[in-house]
């Protein structure tokens, strides 16, 4: 998993924590705009936690990476080159290809509104840019436009539909869409982000019918009001009057109004998304680095091909090992500090290796008889390889959000006789 895969999880989870909190706390809550306010900063706490790092001994200990890179090494003189090959993985082609395919849904609707603007009338109206189109759909405003039916609006529209898209519009709630639509395109494959995207709207949809109700317009008669408009077409990203939705309207239009236990339930919700918001950040930095690819991974000071010439130069194959004619791929483990100095040089079994970087081959050539791998002076050949590696100086720490970090790498030294 690399660094940009990490971002997308630990948003997620973020994302789903809190939805968690806001369904079970708050969304029968009538507190309309504190609920707004506490979902949009739930959608941007999941930008912004990932990037969050708390100084001290967690962070320290835990940004610890593993890699390796292939290598081989014959005897005598060395001829080094360097295999590149970086490709991307899987789920990240996925992800993107469903960032293309939410990116053109999203134009599209931008597309559809602006066609829907240039080819209607349009008429000065109660604070509105009214845009008076032949399309069957019910009333809609995007920012400062009210888009309505041309039959509908020659009718005089009732003054209830007036208001009640006067709120949407002085609460700029169509920025809030933008905003949620946005979110939902990055983050398309967490099905929390999407139910957040429908829960905000849908507060955007209480206050405005709450403001209606407070001019003294009967709910009943409102709620007929709202049940004739929701025919017609639907549009992405403006608020769409639909059956479902105008129930749940409907109940809490219904509902009783803010109380004691109403403001007990939010001081908890609020209370219970600070903790699992700073718990998410120290779990992040306890367990979210391990057997990861960091951002940017550690690079000799002197440039890689002049650290496979010292380990190409240095290197000799032990005499012992050559009469025994033995011969294999032993892996040097080493961790480069944050400070980019080597330690903890080690032979390790082969599934110590992962996360395959871009490597050097070195090739040599010796005299010795090909014959068949024997594993009797094996450590023998880890001894040596562990001497060479040693001789490495520094390196350029890796980095891991900006952050150097420990990242520990294997090297493969293939040892063969020819």
């Amino acid at each position: 998993m690399n660094g940009f895969e990490l971002f997308l999880l630990k948003s997620s989870v973020v994302v789903a924590v809190h939805y968690v909190v806001y369904y079970f706390l708050l969304r029968n809550a009538n507190h309309f705009t504190l609920n707004r306010y506490i979902i949009l900063s739930c959608l941007i706490s999941a930008l912004v936690l990932p990037f969050i790092r708390i100084s001290g001994s967690v962070a320290e200990v835990v940004n610890f990476v593993h890699a390796s890179f292939p290598s081989i090494l014959e005897e005598v003189d060395p001829v080094v080159s360097v295999v590149e090959g970086k490709s991307i993985s899987i789920p990240t082609a996925i992800y993107f290809i469903g960032v293309l395919l939410l990116t053109l849904r999203f134009a599209t609707g931008l597309a559809r509104l602006t066609y829907i603007y240039i080819k209607s009338p349009k008429y000065n109206y109660s604070g509105f840019t009214v845009v008076a189109t032949e399309e069957n759909t019910g009333p809609f405003t995007f920012f400062n436009l009210l888009f309505i039916n041309s039959a509908y609006f020659s009718q005089e529209p009732r003054q209830e539909l007036i208001i009640h898209e006067l709120a949407h519009k002085k609460q700029y709630h169509s920025l809030d869409v933008l905003f949620a639509e946005l979110v939902t395109v990055a983050m398309w494959f967490n099905p929390f982000v999407w139910l957040f995207n429908r829960a905000l709207r849908t507060e955007h949809e209480f206050y405005a019918d709450n403001q209606v109700l407070k001019q003294g317009y009967n709910s009943v008669e409102y709620s007929k009001l709202l049940f004739g408009l929701s025919v017609g077409l639907k549009y992405s990203l403006v608020h769409n009057f639909n059956v479902s939705q105008i129930i749940k309207r409907v109940k809490m239009m219904n509902q009783e109004k803010v109380n004691t236990e109403n403001v007990s339930v939010y001081f908890r919700a609020v209370t219970l998304m600070l903790v699992t918001g700073m718990a998410m950040l120290y779990v992040f930095q306890a367990n979210g680095q391990g057997n990861t690819v960091p951002d940017v991974m550690p690079e000799y000071v002197e440039g890689r091909t002049a650290m496979y010439d010292v380990v190409a130069k240095q290197v000799k194959y032990p005499l012992s090992a050559r009469r025994s004619q033995t011969q294999g791929e032993v892996y040097i483990s080493f961790t480069v500090g944050v400070n980019g100095n080597l330690s903890d040089v080690k032979a390790v079994e082969k599934q110590a290796i992962v996360n395959a970087i871009d490597g050097v081959v070195v090739v040599a050539y010796g005299d010795v008889e090909e014959r068949d791998v024997v594993q009797v002076e094996m450590g023998v050949l880890e001894e040596e390889a562990v001497r060479v590696v040693s001789m490495l100086k520094s390196f350029h720490p890796g980095k891991v959000e900006g952050n150097p970090v420990s990242v520990e790498l294997t090297m493969p030294i293939t040892f063969k006789l020819n």
